[in-house]
C-alpha cells in the first residue's frame, strides 16, 4: 500500500471519528436541553399546581417590612375586603391596625409582641377586620419571619372564615336560646346567675332580685283551644316580657310554661313594683289565635338574691315557693319571699 493510499484512510478514520464524536456531543448536549426543558416544565408545573391550591384555598397573603412600616396585601387579600390596591388601605401596619375591628386589636397586637419575643410560636389569631362596604369580615390570620432577615420581615396568610363564625354563632345561640320564644333557656339563665351572685358575693352593697312566673291555668288553655294556641299564649307572654325587661336584665323561659326574669340593681321592693306592673300588662292583653281571642294571667313570686343564704339555688327555692304561694291564693297575683326568709 502505497502513501497516498494510507494517508487517504488515515484521513478518512479522522474524519469518522470526529463525525462521531460530533454526534455524541449533539446527543449529549440534546439530552441536557430536554432534560432542562423537562425541569423548566416540571417547575412551572409545581407553580401552576401551587397557584391553583393557594386559589382553591382562597387564601390572601400579607409582608410586613418593620424596618419601614411598610405593610402590603396580595391582590386576593385586597379583594376579599372589597379593596382594589394597597392605596385604598395604606401602606403601613398601623394603617391596617385602624381596619381592625377595636374590640380585637389589643388581642391582636398582644400576640403580634408575643411572637416577636418569642418567634418559636407560630403567630396564629382571628379577628375582625373592616370590609369596605363596613361590615365586618372575620380572618384567620397566620404570620411568621421570612428565612434569616434579621427579623425585620413577616409574611403571613390571611383566609376568610365569616361563614365559620356565623355557623359558631348559631350553633351558640341554639344552646342557650328557647327555640318557640326566643328567649335565654334554663341553661343560659342558670349560668347568667351563678355570675350574677358571685359578682353580688364580692360586693354585697349591690343589690339585685328574681322574678318567677307562671302562667295560669295553662293546661286548660292547651286542651280547650289546643297546643298550637298554647304555643302563641307562650311566645306573647314572652314578647310582652321582652319588652318590660332592660338591657341589663335577663328574661328565660325555663319550664313549660315557666318564665324567669333576673333584675339587676333592683331591691325586692323594686322587684315586686316592677312584677306587679308586669303581671297587670300580661292580664290587659289577648293573644289572637286564628278566630278567637284567647286572655290569659299569671302568677309571681320574688325573692331578692342575698348573699347571706347559701347558694344561688337557694334563692331559686325562694322565688318557687313565693310563686307556689300566689297559686295558693287565688293566682294572677305577685308575692315576695320576704316572708319565707328565717
Amino acid at each position: 500500500m502505497n502513501g497516498p493510499t494510507i494517508w487517504l484512510m488515515v484521513s478518512l478514520l479522522a474524519n469518522v471519528g470526529m463525525a462521531v464524536a460530533l454526534w455524541r456531543f449533539a446527543r449529549t448536549n440534546r439530552h441536557r436541553r430536554d432534560e432542562l426543558k423537562h425541569r423548566q416544565q416540571a417547575k412551572i408545573d409545581d407553580n401552576e399546581r401551587i397557584a391553583i391550591a393557594l386559589e382553591g384555598a382562597e387564601l390572601g397573603f400579607w409582608e410586613w417590612d418593620l424596618a419601614t412600616d411598610s405593610f402590603r396585601l396580595s391582590a386576593r387579600s385586597l379583594a376579599m375586603f372589597g379593596l382594589t390596591s394597597d392605596e385604598e388601605i395604606g401602606a403601613t401596619h398601623a394603617a391596617w391596625q385602624a381596619r381592625i375591628h377595636p374590640e380585637d386589636l389589643p388581642v391582636v397586637l398582644a400576640k403580634v409582641r408575643a411572637y416577636q419575643e418569642n418567634p418559636s410560636e407560630r403567630l396564629e389569631c382571628e379577628y375582625r377586620v373592616r370590609h369596605r362596604s363596613g361590615v365586618w369580615i372575620w380572618v384567620l390570620d397566620r404570620g411568621r419571619w421570612l428565612g434569616d432577615t434579621g427579623r425585620q420581615l413577616m409574611v403571613g396568610s390571611l383566609l376568610d372564615i365569616s361563614s365559620r363564625k356565623e355557623m359558631e354563632q348559631r350553633l351558640l345561640r341554639m344552646a342557650i336560646t328557647d327555640p318557640l320564644t326566643g328567649l335565654s333557656n334554663r341553661r343560659a339563665f342558670n349560668e347568667r346567675l351563678q355570675l350574677e351572685w358571685a359578682r353580688l358575693k364580692r360586693s354585697p352593697e349591690i343589690q339585685a332580685a328574681l322574678v318567677l312566673c307562671d302562667i295560669d291555668h295553662f293546661k286548660r288553655i292547651n286542651d280547650t283551644y289546643g297546643h298550637g294556641c298554647g304555643d302563641e299564649v307562650l311566645k306573647h307572654f314572652a314578647s310582652r316580657l321582652r319588652e318590660h325587661v332592660r338591657a341589663t336584665d335577663m328574661a328565660a323561659r325555663i319550664g313549660g310554661e315557666e318564665f324567669a326574669v333576673l333584675l339587676e340593681a333592683a331591691s325586692i321592693e323594686d322587684a315586686q313594683v316592677w312584677a306587679e306592673r308586669f303581671r297587670q300588662d300580661a292580664a290587659a292583653t289577648a293573644v289572637v289565635c286564628g278566630e278567637v281571642s284567647i286572655s290569659y294571667s299569671a302568677s309571681m313570686g320574688v325573692a331578692p338574691l342575698d348573699v347571706r343564704l347559701n347558694s344561688s339555688e337557694q334563692v331559686m327555692q325562694q322565688a318557687d315557693s313565693a310563686l307556689y304561694q300566689a297559686k295558693r291564693q287565688g293566682r294572677n297575683q305577685v308575692v315576695g319571699a320576704q316572708v319565707f326568709q328565717n
